[in-house]
């Protein structure tokens, strides 16, 4: 897992931002990451938004970030802190949930309700001195397609097959987490997807359906969290019998 530290980077100073002023605030080029719509199968850019967003609500570490265009373009991308690495070697996965439980429980639950099978190591900022902060959303939430409700309306019951922190979470934490994201209320989901379709990044009936999708699942978070333990579980218990009959 890389150990990583978000942030701004600085490069210059251009100067005080009325031109006169030497107290106030000043004019800086910094260092950021630019991301654009690369996938086929999904709305990167709206899924960077909105997981950015969804996490902030329920209390969980994620760079910020919005649209942005560039001076010499009218397309849109997604702009958030640099992540700088930085040295000694990373803690692994166990270590990381027992310095971090709270925050290893909550990445669970929240990529349950998001739907994001795609955490791993290199989407993870883990750092001595920032914490766990979690990044690269592009993948969760729902694909692309004709019909929006109708795909959505088939992933709103569907569970993580893995995770890579399953199998170190202490579920009164986990149990914490679920009730958070059970908490959070419709209008502040609705909030955190609307923008995407002022950007002109997904279509209104797909930011409608996407909003029907998480209300669900937050409301059913804890069942689909149970479903991704006792897979979690049941591997843990395939694997010992495998050793007894090996042994």
């Amino acid at each position: 897992m890389a150990r990583l530290e978000p942030g701004f980077k600085v490069k210059q100073i251009l100067g005080p931002l009325d031109g006169v002023s030497r107290t106030g605030p000043l004019l800086w080029t910094v260092q950021a990451l630019l991301k654009e719509e690369v996938g086929p199968e999904t709305y990167d850019l709206a899924n960077e938004y909105i997981c950015a967003r969804l996490a902030a609500i329920i209390g969980l570490p994620s760079p910020p970030g919005d649209f942005a265009t560039r001076y010499d373009s009218t397309e849109k991308y997604w702009v958030t802190p640099l992540v700088m690495r930085e040295s000694p070697p990373p803690a692994d996965t166990e270590k990381i949930c027992a310095e971090e439980p709270k925050f290893t429980a909550g990445t669970l639950v929240f990529d349950t309700w998001i739907l994001n099978d795609d955490r791993h190591e290199d989407n993870i900022i883990y750092s001595s001195t920032v914490g766990l902060w979690l990044i690269d959303h592009a993948s969760a939430l729902c694909p692309k397609g004709e019909n929006p409700k109708e795909i959505i309306e088939q992933c709103v019951q569907q569970t993580l097959s893995n995770h890579i922190f399953s199998h170190h979470v202490n579920r009164d934490d986990v149990s914490h987490w679920c009730g958070r994201v059970r908490g959070v209320q419709p209008q502040a989901i609705r909030a955190a997807i609307w923008p995407t379709v002022k950007y002109e990044i997904i279509s209104k009936e797909h930011a409608g359906a996407l909003q029907t999708f998480l209300c669900e699942r937050a409301q059913v978070i804890t069942r689909l969290v149970s479903a991704l333990m006792r897979f979690k579980e049941d591997a843990k218990t395939a694997g010992e019998t495998s050793e007894e009959n090996i042994s």
